[in-house]
């Protein structure tokens, strides 16, 4: 694993935050990368599933890393001196007056005209915060990184496993949540 963390998953924390602004290719191409690379280091085989490997040596994805790593820029942007210069194309609804009450930690969208700017860090950004900054400001999470991290890895497996569960007739005698 020392050998993963040095020579791939660097690199990855490296391109993390640019992922999403990639093509869907591209994208699959570095999943999968990450993926062969992470099975070869655990010594497990080629169709092995990895959802419990990136949990178990609390190794991100990469598109969980993506998020992680946005929403960290982002949380630690709108909360420092560069907000000033820098956020301000970046508006939380408290901000601009907008939706107070529900809504308020919520930076709002900017409209995309262009469909293919719509991967854009300005567009892609502020739709990563808005879906992590509810549990991160909540009593779960309690704006502790490493909670958000664990949390990202632990919906990953649940989803992922989960996914690949054979649903069986109820009847059947082959159904093993029965036995």
């Amino acid at each position: 694993m020392m050998i993963f963390s040095c020579f791939v998953q660097s690199h990855y924390d490296f391109i993390a935050p640019f992922f999403l602004s990639g093509s869907k290719k591209v994208q699959k191409v570095l999943k999968n990368t990450q993926k062969r690379a992470l099975r070869l280091a655990c010594g497990i085989g080629k169709g092995s599933h990895t959802a419990i490997h990136f949990l178990h040596n609390d190794v991100p994805p990469i598109e969980l890393l993506s998020k992680y790593k946005i929403f960290k820029c982002m949380y630690l942007l709108k909360n420092s001196d560069l907000n000033n210069t820098i956020g301000k194309c970046w508006q939380t609804n408290n901000e601009l007056g907008i939706r107070t009450a529900r809504n308020g930690n919520k930076i709002r969208l900017p409209s995309i005209k262009v469909k293919s700017t719509s991967r854009l860090p300005l567009f892609t950004y502020p739709v990563v915060y808005n879906d992590l900054i509810d549990f991160f400001v909540s009593d779960k999470c309690e704006k502790d990184f490493s909670k958000l991290k664990t949390y990202l890895l632990e919906v990953y497996y649940d989803t992922n496993i989960s996914s690949k569960i054979v649903n069986y007739d109820n009847n059947s005698n082959d159904n093993i949540f029965n036995k």
